[in-house]
């Protein structure tokens, strides 16, 4: 009998690819999302037999309660995403970032979970380069929540706790808030690029090598259970102006660096991602193919004012 694996925010950025990962490995998808950004759902997924969306607030106990039955596996990627979302509305992403993980914790009556946390957590920790020891200090609310759900979760059995660095590269549900990304749709739409800080050190992994990681833990649920683990490439520890640099490359785009503009993310370290390649973690797609894969689908839908949730498979 195939298990069925419960994919919170599984309409999403992640879980799109994800919940197609899963089926093709022979898994039974159920996915828990409420389309908050009022995406479609992937024709391909939604006439697949061995997939059922339900769509609710992760903060619904009772609805929460009822998705769980017949589940084997539990990824929990429903959130409030972003520093910038966070701010926004703090009583918000404490609610769904924090308190629903709370809930689902309790209910899940020991069901084997994969939490998606981040490695902003990390924070200002003065450490220019951090392992799954380093001790987190996050200051901004989307990373406090995450930090706050983790400390819930690893009290608890038949747990795996992933910090995955930023996420780059196409999706069914696209998104735009992210570095490269966002880099790269300017670079196609207007050629070109404002950055600043551009020594300053992020971390990245591509979507879809991301999503093949909850595969993975899933998969080696036992080797994984009771562990914390960045999710990335050494590799990708990357300044901005490396990422800037590669864009430019492929689009002969302008770039103008803001020298008086700061970030108010004072993130600024590398990431340990050695533990994870310990246990069969590898890359399928880097930063090179990343974005010549956006620039050759940016190019393809500039026009069309919807791209933000455009199936790119279909392009």
């Amino acid at each position: 009998m195939k298990e069925k694996v419960l994919v919170t925010g599984g309409a999403g950025y992640i879980g799109s690819h994800l919940s197609n990962i899963l089926l093709d490995a022979g898994y039974k998808v159920k996915v828990f999302d409420n389309l908050l950004y009022g995406q479609k759902l992937d024709a391909n997924l939604s006439n697949n037999n061995s997939y059922e969306f339900i769509n609710g607030d992760i903060r619904d106990v009772k609805l929460i309660e009822k998705s769980l039955q017949d589940v084997d596996y539990i990824v929990h990627l429903a959130s409030l995403t972003g520093e910038p979302a966070c701010l926004k509305n703090t009583e918000l992403c404490n609610s769904i970032n924090t308190q629903a993980v709370q809930i689902l914790n309790e209910v899940r009556s020991g069901l084997p979970i994969i939490f998606a946390s981040s490695t902003s957590i990390y924070g200002e920790t003065g450490k220019r380069h951090c392992t799954e020891e380093t001790i987190p200090t996050p200051a901004l609310p989307y990373s406090i929540s995450k930090y706050e759900s983790e400390k819930l979760l690893s009290k608890s059995e038949n747990v795996v706790i992933f910090r995955p660095a930023t996420a780059f590269g196409i999706s069914f549900r696209h998104r735009l808030d992210l570095l490269i990304n966002d880099f790269v749709f300017n670079a196609v739409k207007y050629n070109l690029i404002k950055v600043y800080d551009p020594n300053v050190l992020r971390t990245f992994v591509s979507v879809q090598d991301l999503a093949k990681a909850y595969l993975l833990a899933i998969e080696k649920f036992k080797l994984f259970s009771g562990g914390i683990y960045n999710v990335g490439f050494d590799h990708l520890n990357l300044d901005k102006q490396t990422i800037v640099d590669e864009i430019k490359k492929q689009t002969n785009c302008e770039v103008i660096v803001e020298k008086n503009r700061k970030d108010n993310d004072n993130r600024n370290f590398t990431v340990d991602y050695s533990k994870i390649k310990k246990l069969g973690f590898s890359e399928t797609i880097g930063l090179v193919r990343g974005i010549d894969d956006m620039v050759r689908c940016y190019r393809e839908i500039i026009s069309d004012p919807s791209h933000y949730c455009v199936n790119f498979n279909q392009i």
